[in-house]
C-alpha cells in the first residue's frame, strides 16, 4: 500500500516508529515489517511490487 504523507507527517513516523526508514534508493532487499518513507514516486511504486506492506509516499 502507497499511502500519501505530508512531510510533518512522515518526520514523525521516522521519528517515533523504529521500523521506518527512509529510502533515496531502492534497497537490496525489501522487508515486509518496514515503513519505507520517500518522496520519489518511482521508487515507492518499485517498493510495493518487490513487496513492501507499508510505503508513505511524501508530498
Amino acid at each position: 500500500m502507497i499511502i500519501g504523507v505530508s512531510k510533518e507527517d512522515a518526520e514523525f513516523v521516522l521519528e517515533k516508529d523504529e521500523s521506518a526508514v527512509r529510502v533515496i534508493s531502492l534497497p537490496d532487499e525489501v522487508r515486509k515489517d518496514r515503513i519505507y518513507v520517500t518522496e520519489d514516486p518511482e521508487i515507492a511504486k518499485k517498493l510495493k511490487e518487490r513487496g513492501a506492506l507499508r510505503v508513505l509516499l511524501v508530498e
